[in-house]
Order: structure tokens, then C-alpha cells, then sequence
């Protein structure tokens, strides 16, 4: 091996960050690779749900995301054939009654200096990990090469793979995995000239088979989403149908005036819901490299944050525990509520957009009493950090039942 690390993180977004940042709090030299720069270019939710903020407070950027501009939030409204349903930020069930959003491009550069502060971490961009060392099943390292050319075999007792929906060492690691369908297809901008809210919310709206969302970010912007096929419309015309097609809701005409698109719209199309096995000895998966949801219901910074965070815990203890290479639990990454959502939320996206049967679902929320105490709680499990025992021992046994 040219150099030895406790733990090699490769990918710098959220989870990386989470990790490595965490993990050289406790003292542990961490080595973060990623292959581009960063920020990386990206367009995305932003949205963090309130069970990630703990997160942050832990590795020292909270104050500092929230100075950069975060937009914060309070809960949910949904337009459903008219109807109108709102659910708040279920009080009491985490430390912060609020989300934020804050721009990817504003995001990542804080989370990487997390990393950076600490003098045992090191981080080395343009750095890709081609390859991963070890023998009899068992991972040592990685060989990585940089901008230049140069190659280095990087020996660790942990590499972690949080290189996103692609992740070539969660291939390399042969990672069993489910794959579930994912029907939606959707182009979302960013929209400016919306009237500002004392207290946003994420907002979704649906219509008779059309379905399309708008969600707070950072510097008055929102994040306009339309569920649509994107070569329904010609590539000219993306920004001027999708504006269009916003206005169509009941209650954004008048809203929308004055908006208009600030991007060009960006197509979001294949994204399957899956599910990988998160670890085998000496290396681990987390974030995106571990699982990947309808990136429309916006969980996607929150989890890998907290997935980052349940890594660092676990990989602490278990560098403490020994000299070799690190073993840890088989799904270490998910937390007890993450199957009923994973499942809940694969269910939901794999109903065809604008179907009969999409159609007759959401004529029936509409007009259910229970469709917002319903939404309240589908809300609790996505903000509370642990659930209450009795969903735990639900969680338990869809683990047991479903994980690959």
C-alpha cells in the first residue's frame, strides 16, 4: 500500500460528508475522495427534513447552512382535485419544528469544510476510486487515480462507497440488491416571483391524472416540478408549457403571475426505487450507494445525512474494537422507520401517472376524513429521528421480511 487511513469515504456529497466529518470528530483519520469538483452541479428538492438538522448540529454546520440563506419550512399542503389538505411539522416528535432548503451549490462547499476543519481528515478532489483491494472477500482499500494520472493504492480498515445513484464501488462490491419500479417521469426548474409565505410549506398538486409540485429553496426560489412525459413536449417549448401546466392548478394562476422560470428544465427519468445490502467486511454503502427513492417525495439529503451519521457511530466503535479490517451490521445505514417509507413510497411511484387506477386512489384521498391524520403520520416517520417501540417492532419484522 503508498499510504494507510482508518477509514476511506469516497464521494463528498451529504453522506460522505456526514461520515467523514463525524468520524474525525472521534478522532479518526479519514481519507474523503470524490472524482469532481464541488460543489457538484446539481438540481434537486434541497428539501432537509427536521430529523436531519441534528445532523448538522453535530458536525458544527447548522448555524452556518442557516446563515447561507436556508429557507425554512413547516410542513405540507396538498391540492387534490381541488381539495385542499395541509398537514403541519408534527409537534413534539423532533428537536426542530421545521425543515430547511438551502441550493446544492450553497450546501456542499459547507459540508466539505466540515470535513476539512478537523486535522486528522484530509480531502483530495478529481481523485476517482477505480478500484477496490483486498482478498478472500474481504476489502483492504482502494486503488484511486487522480487528475494527473497518478494511481495510489490506499490501504484502510473501512471503505465507505457514498458515490451516489451510480455507485461503481457498490458494483464492484457486488452489493445484493432489489430493484422496484419507478414510474414517474417529471421536469422541474427553479421558479422565481412566487409571493413569499411567513412560513412555506412543500407543496404538491393534483388534478384529475396530472400532478406537478412546488417546494421551497433558498433566496426566495422555489422548485417547480411537472410530472410529465418530457418528449411529450418539444425541447423549445420545456420552459413555456411547464410554466403553463403550473397555472392549470386551482389556486396558482393568480399565485404564478408575475413568476416566472429561472433554469432551463431539467428531465428526471429512470430513477429506480433500490434497495442494496449496505455492508460486507471492511466496506459499507450509504446514501444514494445504499438505497434510492422517487427523489419527488424529497427524503434523499435527510437520509444520507442520517445514514452518515448511524456510520460514523458504528464504525467508531467498531475501529476500537480491534486492529483489521471493520465488519459491521449488514444495514447499518437504515434506520428502523426506513422500510415502511422505502416501500410506501416505491408503492406510490409505481402506480402509472394519469392512470385510472392513479386516478381513483387520489379521488378517494381527497374525500376520506382520514387522508390528513394519514398524512400526518406518513409525515411523523419521515421527521422523527427514532420511532415509538410499537413502529419499531413493525420496522423489525418488514426487515426481516422484505431486505435482500
Amino acid at each position: 500500500m503508498d499510504e494507510r487511513w482508518d477509514v476511506v469515504v469516497v464521494g463528498a456529497g451529504p453522506a460522505g460528508c456526514a461520515a467523514a466529518a463525524l468520524l474525525a470528530a472521534r478522532g479518526r483519520r479519514v481519507l474523503l475522495l470524490d472524482r469532481g469538483p464541488v460543489p457538484h452541479p446539481r438540481l434537486c428538492t434541497h428539501a432537509i427534513m427536521p430529523a436531519g438538522l441534528p445532523v448538522l448540529a453535530a458536525m458544527g454546520v447548522l448555524d452556518e447552512v442557516e446563515a447561507a440563506g436556508a429557507q425554512r419550512w413547516w410542513g405540507v399542503r396538498l391540492s387534490v382535485n381541488g381539495v385542499r389538505l395541509e398537514a403541519p411539522l408534527p409537534h413534539g416528535w423532533c428537536e426542530y419544528p421545521y425543515g430547511l432548503s438551502l441550493r446544492r451549490h450553497l450546501l456542499d462547499p459547507i459540508l466539505l469544510g466540515a470535513v476539512r476543519r478537523h486535522p486528522v481528515a484530509e480531502v483530495r478532489l478529481g481523485w476517482c476510486a477505480e478500484a477496490l483491494l483486498g482478498h478472500d472477500g474481504t476489502v483492504t482499500g482502494v486503488r484511486a487515480r487522480g487528475l494527473d494520472g497518478e494511481t495510489r493504492r490506499i490501504g484502510a480498515r473501512l471503505v465507505v462507497a457514498a458515490d451516489g445513484r451510480r455507485s461503481r464501488l457498490a458494483r464492484l462490491a457486488r452489493l445484493p440488491e432489489r430493484l422496484l419500479p419507478n414510474r414517474h417521469t417529471a421536469l422541474i426548474a427553479y421558479l422565481d416571483g412566487v409571493p413569499r409565505e411567513e412560513r412555506p410549506r412543500l407543496e404538491g398538486f393534483y388534478d384529475r391524472g396530472r400532478s406537478a409540485s412546488m417546494l421551497p429553496a433558498d433566496a426566495g426560489l422555489r422548485v417547480a416540478g411537472v410530472m410529465v412525459s418530457p418528449e411529450r413536449w418539444p425541447r423549445a417549448e420545456w420552459g413555456e408549457r411547464m410554466l403553463a401546466e403550473l397555472c392549470r392548478y386551482p389556486g396558482l394562476r393568480e399565485r404564478l403571475r408575475h413568476a416566472r422560470l429561472v433554469t432551463r428544465p431539467v428531465p428526471v427519468r429512470g430513477l429506480r426505487n433500490v434497495l442494496r445490502r449496505t455492508t460486507r467486511p471492511g466496506f459499507a454503502a450509504i446514501g444514494d450507494a445504499a438505497t434510492q427513492t422517487d427523489p419527488a417525495f424529497g427524503q434523499g439529503i435527510s437520509w444520507a445525512l442520517r445514514a452518515g451519521n448511524r456510520l460514523a457511530e458504528a464504525a467508531h466503535a467498531a475501529l476500537a474494537a480491534g486492529d483489521g479490517p471493520v465488519t459491521l451490521p449488514p444495514r447499518i445505514a437504515w434506520e428502523p422507520v426506513f422500510l415502511p417509507l422505502f416501500f410506501g413510497i416505491s408503492l406510490l411511484s409505481a402506480v402509472p401517472p394519469g392512470s385510472l387506477l392513479e386516478q381513483a386512489i387520489m379521488a378517494s384521498a381527497a374525500g376520506s376524513p382520514l387522508t390528513v391524520p394519514m398524512l400526518r403520520l406518513a409525515l411523523g416517520l419521515a421527521v422523527r429521528p427514532r420511532p415509538a417501540p410499537a413502529l419499531s417492532t413493525a420496522a423489525a419484522w418488514l426487515r426481516g421480511a422484505f431486505a435482500p
